[in-house]
């Protein structure tokens, strides 16, 4: 239903119906129809010293409004529309008072009911309305003058009125001009919706809808003054994410070469749910800055596509047609990208283009359309990769997004991820963002006697896949150079070789010198993994130093971020060897095809088979002897 057909039509019809049946329209007074049964309230009637008031209630559901034919719903709980719907909270609403002629239109006299009586409730306000001063399209008379701004508060709800009380408790925003006229009402700007104090996406917006102030009530044949309406949106709690994925590589490192891709990348998937369209048919600017942590590189934008899904938040499998890629072609460009040039502090730009036949922004508004029709959630998605340099830490990246005015974050001066946004005011608190956060593996090597520093050892790393914790490892085997690791009852545990290795050797940081440590910098987790905390790596000797035994037990971290309060102590372990003895040395000549323990079983028994041939051949040669 028409918003203007369901807040106008009685007021008017008052007039219309008295004009029709050829009654006399005098200053100050209508004549109306005498049949009880039809009669309506009569303008005469309207008190011009009455003050006016309109309460707009904000809820979720199918887009248009509640009839309550202006009067308040006293419980919403029990209304057959909004039962089970919950009050939006952050829409802004914008109250225009309507004009003709550059005169406003006096409600309280029968000849602005006269001036308004043009009004169809089957138009939409446009058709009445002009663009500007040169508009002089047949039928647009009336011009509108912007009064006040407010924003629903927690309950739903934003009044105007003359004079306001603390909006955020009573909602009341003062509109001082606010008289017995016709007004426009137009729903600005969705951007700060919430719903129980969560953010939503609406995804269908308000028409712009014309009321009268005071409004006809045909029941009870008088003047509503204090008149209220409840517009409904369609609402989804799918908002604006970005979501690191786990790197190419546990370890940090630079490609190897130019046009090399072998390096360590993070890719960051950015999604916005599109919402209705703030000018009606078409979106104005669809879009995202990135500015990058330090330590990131800007390598390319990749996967860009329209994806539809369900209302809670997964992808449509049904049908056709739920995804469109957005690719580039010569002569199709959907989108932009402006990469970070230098000195440009890292800030990367993407958007959907605007002109052409094939244009990104038209693209978006088909798909959607198409969505909305099917009660299903649009997206844009896009993939941003970056190069991982050796210093970063905890790499953090924030989006600023852009879908006509539903903003996230700051699009004219992009959030800053190394700064600490905690400000409620600070847009970039709530942004979009993730994290991804790498620790560094240390491993100390000492003699076992004396705990001395050890150069020369050389480990390999190996990343536990799963979620598989060090205390689970509990040996492990080497096949001609490939570890695999084990746990109890000799059960495979899964596990991946990182491309970096280890070997303790002298440092020297500044005036200080150390022996016998290495380190490596590891992924550990991202902030989006709610439920992991720590990774787990062991590392495996594969070369003593000299003179001393090899260790052949996994050496396992549940690795966490540096900036952890457990990182001294949970990324740090230090493996002890002995020095070798002439027994160690031929065990560790033989070839390591198995248990290391049936090894030595094997040689214990060759020795032990040849010292009892050693005693038989003594034995005898004494008997021959004593014979």
């Amino acid at each position: 239903m028409r918003l203007n057909k369901i807040l106008l039509k009685r007021a008017v019809a008052a007039f219309a119906a008295a004009c029709t049946l050829g009654t006399c329209c005098i200053a100050g007074s209508v004549a109306w129809a005498k049949d009880d049964a039809t009669a309506e309230a009569n303008t005469a009637n309207i008190n011009p010293d009455t003050a006016v008031s309109l309460s707009i209630h904000k809820y979720q559901g199918t887009q248009g409004i509640t009839n309550s034919g202006g009067s308040e719903i006293k419980k919403p709980a029990e209304d057959n529309t909004l039962k089970d719907k919950k009050p939006v909270e952050g829409v802004e609403f914008t109250l225009y008072k309507v004009q003709k002629d550059g005169q406003d239109i006096d409600l309280s006299k029968s000849a602005g009911w006269k001036e308004i009586s043009v009004i169809n409730d089957k138009a939409n306000p446009s058709d009445y309305l002009k663009k500007d001063d040169k508009d002089t399209t047949k039928g647009h008379v009336f011009t509108k003058t912007k009064l006040a701004s407010g924003k629903t508060n927690a309950a739903g709800l934003v009044k105007f009125v003359k004079t306001a009380s603390d909006p955020a408790v009573s909602g009341e925003v003062a509109a001082a001009d606010l008289a017995q006229s016709l007004y426009l009402v137009e729903e600005t700007d969705t951007d700060g919706a919430k719903i129980d104090g969560a953010h939503v996406t609406v995804t269908g917006r308000v028409d712009p809808f014309f009321v009268t102030l005071p409004l006809a009530n045909s029941t009870t044949n008088t003047w509503i003054y204090d008149v209220h309406v409840y517009p409904k949106n369609d609402t989804t709690n799918q908002v604006p994410t970005k979501t690191a994925s786990d790197p190419t590589r546990m370890d940090i490192v630079a490609d190897s070469g130019e046009n090399k891709t072998d390096g360590t990348r993070i890719t960051w998937k950015i999604a916005i749910p599109l919402p209705s369209p703030a000018k009606g048919q078409a979106y104005d600017a669809i879009g995202f800055s990135d500015k990058l942590a330090k330590g990131l590189t800007f390598d390319k934008v990749q996967n860009v596509q329209l994806v539809k899904y369900t209302t809670d938040g997964k992808p449509v499998t049904t049908g056709t047609g739920n995804t469109e890629k957005l690719e580039n072609t010569t002569t199709d460009t959907y989108y932009t990208v402006t990469p970070p040039p230098e000195g440009n502090k890292q800030v990367l730009t993407f958007d959907l283009t605007k002109t052409g036949t094939n244009n990104g922004l038209a693209k978006a508004y088909t798909f959607y359309s198409a969505a909305k029709k099917d009660g299903q959630i649009a997206k844009l998605e896009a993939e941003v990769v970056t190069k991982v340099g050796k210093d970063v830490t905890d790499v953090k990246n924030i989006a600023n997004t852009w879908a006509d005015n539903n903003k996230t974050g700051n699009k004219d001066n992009p959030c800053d991820p190394g700064t600490a946004h905690t400000e409620d005011t600070d847009p970039c608190k709530t942004a979009p963002s993730d994290t991804s956060y790498y620790g560094t593996l240390k491993v100390t090597k000492q003699d076992k006697d004396n705990n001395q520093p050890l150069d020369g050892a050389k480990f390999d790393v190996y990343e536990i896949t799963g979620n598989t914790k060090k205390d689970a490892v509990k040996s492990v085997e080497n096949s001609s150079g490939i570890y695999s690791f084990k746990g109890d009852k000799g059960a495979a545990i899964t596990s991946t070789k990182v491309g970096s290795s280890l070997e303790t050797k002298k440092k020297t940081e500044g005036t200080t010198t150390t022996h016998g440590t290495d380190s490596v910098k590891l992924f550990v987790r991202k902030q989006s993994d709610k439920n992991t905390t720590s990774k787990t790596y062991c590392i495996v000797e594969t070369d003593a130093p000299a003179g001393y035994d090899l260790y052949t037990k996994p050496v396992c971290y549940d690795l966490v971020e540096d900036s952890a309060t457990t990182a001294n102590t949970a990324n740090t372990q230090t493996v002890k060897d002995m020095k070798s003895t002439p027994m160690s040395k031929i065990v560790g000549a033989l070839p390591m095809t198995g248990a290391r323990g049936l090894v030595i079983l094997t040689l214990c028994g060759i020795i032990g088979i040849a010292g009892t041939f050693f005693y038989i051949v003594l034995k005898r040669r004494k008997e021959q002897e004593q014979a």
